[in-house]
């Protein structure tokens, strides 16, 4: 398995990925390939976009995308979105994507890592064994009404 900073013609694949993960459950988001492939691209061209893949053969099994954000005291980074194969989980390929991450990270000089997951979830529980903590947040949302 290689693992190594995300490029472009990664995207397809890291796409791909995305789908059959986050349309299964839990998730069940309802995801389309280019609806996919246009949020991980926008990802992917920001200026201080930072991202992992890991690959097996010729397939993508793991990724980590996001962006370095100036903070009050230095940069943080906020990882947007991460998946490892569903019929890859807990095989240790999510840790190492994590790691490979977190080792570009401290290289650019990125001090904390912040992200949004469901409480209660595979995910969370993923990020808590690697050493994460919850942070005594909100989530909202609301729509745009029409004028």
């Amino acid at each position: 398995m290689e693992i190594r900073p995300l490029v472009v013609s990664d995207l397809p694949g890291v796409a791909g990925l995305y789908l059959e993960t986050f349309n299964a459950p839990p998730w069940n988001d309802g995801w389309s390939e280019s609806a996919a492939l246009e949020r991980l691209r926008r990802y992917h061209d920001m200026a201080d976009s930072v991202g992992v893949v890991a690959i097996e053969g010729a397939k993508v099994v793991g990724f980590a995308l996001g962006m370095a954000e100036r903070w009050v005291g230095g940069e943080h980074f906020h990882l947007k979105e991460m998946c490892t194969s569903p019929d890859r989980q807990r095989t240790g390929i999510g840790s190492l994507v994590l790691e490979e991450l977190m080792r570009i990270l401290r290289d650019r000089g990125v001090e904390a890592i912040y992200l949004e997951t469901r409480p209660q979830s595979g995910a969370a529980e993923f990020y808590a064994k690697n050493g994460f903590r919850v942070l005594n947040l909100q989530s909202m949302t609301r729509g745009i009404d029409a004028v």
